[in-house]
């Protein structure tokens, strides 16, 4: 098999400064052009049967002697934009920003490729003002501002139709294999700009000679024309996947606060930092007149947050025949009459007597309640310590991982000491083990669900710096040695690899299809300045 990439990236900025001052007012402005090509193109070819020396293959090419195929792909994108931005103060206390961008992208439709996008932000310094005297606040800022942005992040061609040579049909007497051509992927010619528009307030406070600093922000975004990609239905024969399509809008709002201080006594140097966010989304409006979207895992509903977990309610394990003849309705009939000791015992969510689709409910929500992050450093003399930590609290994760291995549709062994239900340990969180039932393994239960907190110390360094006294004989400035701990210490209850994995799509947020973790890593690092 013979392989070939090429791609290449051009980008090209050019911008104009502006400053001047003139009694109290301070002007400082910017304005260019941006411009953003990237072209891509991948070929290949395989041969089968290669020929053989003995028990070696040679791996030439041309040495097969199979049936020959190829194939390739091209992308290309451009994006340029007009910008600019005027910052404007009065003595240093009425502050304003006014912020404008036309951009033009290649992968919208011809008619809707540009975009206006302004903002504004506005800003006043109390502590400047004369009827301020507050003596140990030593500046107070309060803000506001209101733009939008927006964003064309979608496939290099969804806006036009693709062709599919790989059609093959016979013909004739003697047979003959000619080529067919088939429209491999629906197209959407009225993709526009997703917009982004948010405003915001907030404050910033320094304290204690600057020791002490807050921060805080209350912040409204709404999002309308989602650029996502809505499934249909197979029986369309789109082979390519679903289109891109400009779909409903959503809201968010919510917190952000920072507090630190940092202080210095004689040789010792301190700071610390605390971040918090709190952010609720709730959907608008689903596009298309859609009122609700349903996934395998998920539901999506106008009015709610997005992607919330809809799944079957388990309600422990049956422990005995008696306990399946009385799990009944309202009306007296059994509900799963077909159960045995040790199977999952099913919410029957609408009371029909039933476990079906209808029974599904929303059990949880993917989104944290909470988000924080620590930032910590300390030095004394030549020695410095830095140590940064994140986390995110209150979120329901599905454990795709934990899924796929208690599916048991076939012999494998799944799990490590294992301990399901059997007559001996009447367990009531594990069903009992059956080969290929399908009644106790189905993935679209809340038995995979799992709390999602967690924190994480990214990384922690140590190092040190060798006095100047000591390397300034060798002609050096400066001399540090230094090692970083990445991802050493997660404390959390989620049994998956990761509790930081990557999601798989908008309205999947929450579902761990077996990631890959991220690592953990020791970095050594020697610094030198001439």
């Amino acid at each position: 098999m013979s392989n070939k990439l090429h791609s290449f990236r051009n980008f090209i900025e050019q911008t104009y400064n502006f400053k001047h001052k003139f009694g109290k007012h301070d002007v400082n402005a910017l304005f260019g052009i941006t411009y953003n090509k990237f072209h891509e193109e991948k070929r290949w070819i395989t041969k089968l049967d290669p020929l053989m020396i003995g028990d070696k293959y040679i791996t030439s090419l041309d040495a097969a002697t199979g049936n020959t195929t190829a194939g390739g792909s091209y992308g290309e994108s451009a994006l340029i934009s007009y910008l600019g931005r005027i910052n404007y103060s009065y003595a240093d206390k009425y502050l304003a920003q006014v912020t404008a961008r036309r951009d033009g992208t290649s992968r919208l439709p011809k008619n809707d490729r540009w975009g206006n996008f302004l903002s504004v932000s506005l800003g006043w310094r109390i502590s400047g003002e004369k009827f301020f005297n507050v003596p140990w606040i030593d500046d107070l800022k309060i803000r506001a501002n209101y733009g939008t942005l927006g964003n064309s992040s979608i496939g290099y061609w969804d806006y036009q139709s693709t062709i599919n040579t790989a059609p093959r049909a016979v013909f004739g007497s003697p047979e003959n294999i000619l080529i067919g051509m088939t429209q491999s992927q629906l197209t959407n010619n009225d993709l526009v700009w997703e917009k982004k528009t948010t405003a915001n307030v907030g404050f910033d406070l320094m304290a204690f000679n600057n020791r002490f600093r807050l921060s805080a922000e209350y912040f409204y975004s709404k999002s309308k024309d989602l650029l996502v990609y809505l499934p249909i239905l197979m029986s369309s024969g789109n082979e390519g996947g679903a289109p891109a399509v400009n779909a409903g809008s959503l809201e968010n709002k919510g917190f952000e606060m920072e507090i630190g201080w940092n202080d210095q006594i004689r040789d010792f140097a301190y700071s610390a930092s605390l971040n918090i966010s709190h952010i609720k989304n709730k959907v608008l409006d689903l596009g298309y007149g859609q009122t609700v979207y349903n996934t395998t895992l998920a539901k999506t509903v106008i009015g709610e947050p997005l992607g919330m977990w809809y799944l079957y309610k388990m309600n422990g394990i049956f422990q005995s025949e008696e306990e399946i003849r009385n799990y009944v309705n309202s009306e007296g009939k059994i509900i799963q009459p077909n159960a045995l000791p040790g199977d999952i015992k099913y919410d029957d969510y609408n009371g029909d007597g039933n476990i079906s689709s209808e029974d599904r409910q929303v059990v949880g929500s993917p989104w944290p309640k909470l988000e924080l992050g620590i930032s910590l450093s300390a030095s004394y003399k030549g020695f410095d310590l830095n140590i940064n930590g994140y986390g995110r609290f209150g979120q329901k994760v599905w454990n795709g991982s934990a899924s796929a291995a208690g599916d048991f549709a076939n012999n494998q062994n799944n799990f490590n000491g294992i301990i399901p239900w059997t007559q001996e340990h009447p367990v009531n969180d594990r069903p009992r083990i059956v080969y290929g039932d399908s009644r106790n393994s189905r993935s679209d239960q809340d038995r995979w669900l799992e709390s999602g907190s967690f924190f994480r110390l990214s990384d922690i360094t140590l190092g040190y710096t060798v006095p100047t006294r000591y390397i300034k004989k060798i002609r050096l400035e400066r001399l540090r040695a230094s090692v970083t701990l990445q991802n050493l210490v997660t404390f959390t209850g989620y049994s998956g690899l990761d509790p930081e994995f990557a999601d798989s799509g908008i309205f999947t947020i929450g579902a761990d299809y077996c990631s890959f973790p991220n690592p953990r890593a020791v970095q050594f690092a020697l610094s030198f300045t001439f």
